[in-house]
């Protein structure tokens, strides 16, 4: 069904209040018990601490930040700090479940100190708007204006109760959870990593990228996130016999779910956990847990299939809405948009003017002046070369007043509101290719499915790591879960298919002719690089790159002394990198590090020396193109002798046929009187016959002698 997969990531961490504003919303984020200091009282006080952060633009429509609230917990009190990046005038009102529960003074305000009621979570999740009035003059126009905003940070939910144990599979993921943990046997064959991963990669479309998710074998404990009961999970795959059976525990106390079957029936077990359908499971064992992914390629959407019912935006001076579009969400690459916005907005007075820009990427498609034709209708166009992976749409009203150019606010009577109908309003895509070989090619360019595959050049801990980490990375791009299977090295090389590898080395990379090389390189820009990474110094380097007609994505590692395993640690960093910081972080085609413990660097194939391997490929290139030289001037000079040979019997032609035509002419000159007088035959004698002339020969006929 259409809705699961596109709205997945939209509605799991989000809700919506009823009221017509435009929600921004801020990301939930990992929460754990910490120590506060109480705004009220200096007391310290132990809170749920989230690392959730939003910005509010004064003048700005309402924006929402949502926190996740753990089963058992009901909270009563949500403390945070703010912080202004220039002084302000005006005010901050907060809001939550409709009500406006506290109005600060924007100039002087450092912390918040917020009352809440048992009803204001909903579905799990505690949501609380913003709106910052950044007053001008004596006017009291909220006037959203470049840098006067603030940041709510160090956020602390206060409550009481103790989160409750989930006793089914359909509430063992619930929308509060902050970490999950994928459990594998330690040296898993193809078929128990396919389960890892699918596991991951259903999770990671289930849950907002705050959400640690990890794969690991069960000793590599490396690179595992801190769980705790309330918020972590543990996800532990078993071979056994069978139809795959699930059941319920806890591992050090925090509560843990074991699947366990036939190991080929393990993966699409894997694929099911994060699936909209996962809270019919209403026990804790279950059997026959399964979801099977058919990827889409519909090239047609509506916003209300990304999360955008509708848009709604208020008279503030300007306001905005957000939309995330992913480009695999049509099944594939797309070479341009076409976009139709359908909706409606009030009638504008006169003496106001109003305006509504669209704009994908931050760059404007579209705009429109409003009058008193109410109706809206849309149609826009997004270049080729503003499409990525992921995209942002934002529609912005702006309403001034004609006499003085100043914003329309809350002192005016009349409202001037937008609204966008997401049913009605359509997103369709081109089929193409929009983006140049590189990262941003990825995850629409494997059009649902994600073959791995699985090299030496990392121990079998760390390339399970790594593959985690990747695919969790990619599927966070992707609105739709991607249907992933583990195929081998070998048999993935020979293919056409397009996929990830991980773990490569120097040979995967020469057969598949991979931009960088995983041999010795030298960086032309030296600064960008610390110098021995690539000459004396082991590295590991992220590739995406094109080859015979194939999107791939490697991860890969390269030692001077050979071992097959001693860049295993910095694959496993560049992996963690990707997880953590998103997928769209990563620009060029290649992404390296030296050490485990700083950023890779990002660079594009193009900032490095040509490697001797690379050489070597264009050197038979270059024999190729000189035999094909020389072939083509063979053939041109037998053309030209043939030609030449042929012009030669034609002027031979030409001469005895001149030669034959003077002759003729010379026989006429010496003909004898009585002949030109006409012919006078003698009669001829009985039985003789007169002699008949024999007529010249013609050039290149043979004479009758």
């Amino acid at each position: 069904m259409l809705f699961s997969p596109l709205r997945r990531r939209a509605l799991a961490a989000a809700v919506v209040p009823a009221i017509c504003v435009a929600l921004t919303l801020g990301a939930a984020s990992s929460a754990s018990a910490a120590d506060f200091v109480d705004p009220a009282t200096g007391a310290v006080v132990e809170a749920a601490a989230s690392g959730a952060t939003i910005t509010v633009t004064a003048g700005a429509a309402l924006e929402y930040l949502t926190l996740p609230v753990a089963d058992g917990v009901t909270p009563t009190r949500v403390i945070a700090t703010l912080e202004a990046f220039e002084p302000l005038t005006g005010s901050l009102a907060v809001i939550v479940s409709g009500r406006t529960v506290q109005t600060l003074d924007a100039s002087t305000a450092t912390t918040l100190d917020l009352p809440i009621q048992p009803g204001d979570v909903v579905d799990g999740v505690l949501a609380i708007g913003f709106q910052l009035n950044g007053a001008t003059g004596s006017s009291g126009a909220l006037c959203e204006v470049e840098g006067r905003s603030l940041t709510v940070s160090g956020i602390g939910v206060v409550g009481d109760g103790l989160p409750a144990a989930p006793t089914t599979v359909g509430d063992f993921f619930p929308d509060a959870i902050t970490a999950v943990s994928i459990v594998v046997p330690d040296g898993a064959d193809d078929a128990l990593r396919a389960a890892g991963l699918s596991a991951a990669a259903s999770l990671a479309s289930r849950y907002p990228s705050g959400v640690a998710i990890t794969v690991s074998e069960e000793s590599a404990v490396d690179g595992r996130p801190d769980l705790d009961a309330a918020q972590g999970r543990v996800v532990r795959f078993e071979a056994g016999d069978g139809d795959v059976v699930t059941s319920i525990g806890d591992d050090s106390g925090v509560p843990a779910l074991t699947l366990s079957g036939a190991e080929g029936d393990l993966a699409t077990a894997g694929a099911a956990l994060g699936s909209d359908y996962a809270g019919l499971a209403s026990s804790a064992t279950t059997t026959g847990l399964s979801q099977k992914m058919t990827p889409s390629s519909s090239l047609e959407h509506t916003l209300a299939d990304f999360g955008a019912d509708r848009i709604a935006l208020g008279s503030t001076g300007a306001a905005a809405s957000y939309t995330t579009i992913t480009q695999s969400a049509f099944g594939g690459p797309v070479s341009s948009v076409e976009l139709e916005l359908v909706g409606t907005h009030s009638a504008i007075p006169e003496g106001v003017t109003a305006t509504a820009n669209v704009y994908w990427n931050d760059f404007l498609i579209g705009s429109s002046v409003l009058g008193t034709e109410t109706a809206v209708d849309m149609e826009l166009s997004v270049p080729t070369g503003q499409l990525g992976s992921s995209n942002g749409l934002s529609v912005r009203l702006s309403a001034v007043r004609e006499s003085d150019g100043l914003c329309i606010g809350s002192a005016d009577s009349v409202p001037i509101e937008f609204f966008v109908d997401g049913a009605s309003s359509t997103v369709t895509g081109v089929r193409g290719e929009s983006a140049a070989p590189g990262f941003g090619r990825f995850p629409q360019a494997f059009g649902g499915e994600l073959a791995v595959a699985f090299g030496e050049s990392a121990t079998g801990a760390d390339a399970l790591r790594s593959a985690g980490d990747l695919v969790t990375a990619l599927q966070r791009v992707d609105s739709s879960p991607l249907a992933v299977s583990v195929v081998g090295l070998d048999d993935f090389a020979d293919s056409d298919r397009s996929g990830l590898i991980v773990g490569a080395g120097a040979e995967e990379a020469e057969s598949l002719r991979t931009p960088l090389r995983l041999a010795e390189f030298t960086a032309i820009d030296s600064s960008s690089l610390d110098y021995g990474v690539g000459t004396d110094a082991p590295y590991a380097a992220l590739e995406a790159f094109t080859t015979e007609g194939r999107d791939l994505v490697l991860l890969g590692g390269w030692s001077p002394d050979g071992d097959a395993t001693a860049s295993s640690a910095l694959q496993s960093s560049i992996g963690a990198y990707a997880a953590e910081e998103g997928w769209t972080s990563l620009s060029g085609n290649l992404a390296v590090t030296g050490s485990a413990t700083t950023e890779p660097v990002q660079i594009d194939s193009n900032e490095i020396t040509p490697q001797a391997e690379v050489k070597d490929d264009y050197s038979s290139y270059a024999i190729w193109f000189v035999v094909a030289i020389v072939v083509i001037g063979l053939l041109i000079l037998l053309g030209w002798l043939a030609r030449r040979r042929r012009a030669r019997a034609v002027a031979a032609y030409v001469d005895a046929q001149e030669r034959a035509e003077a002759e003729a002419a010379a026989g006429l000159q010496t003909t004898t009187p009585e002949a030109a007088a006409g012919p006078q035959a003698p009669e001829a004698s009985h039985g003789a016959h007169a002699a008949d002339p024999t007529p010249p020969a013609r050039p290149g006929t043979p004479s009758s002698d």
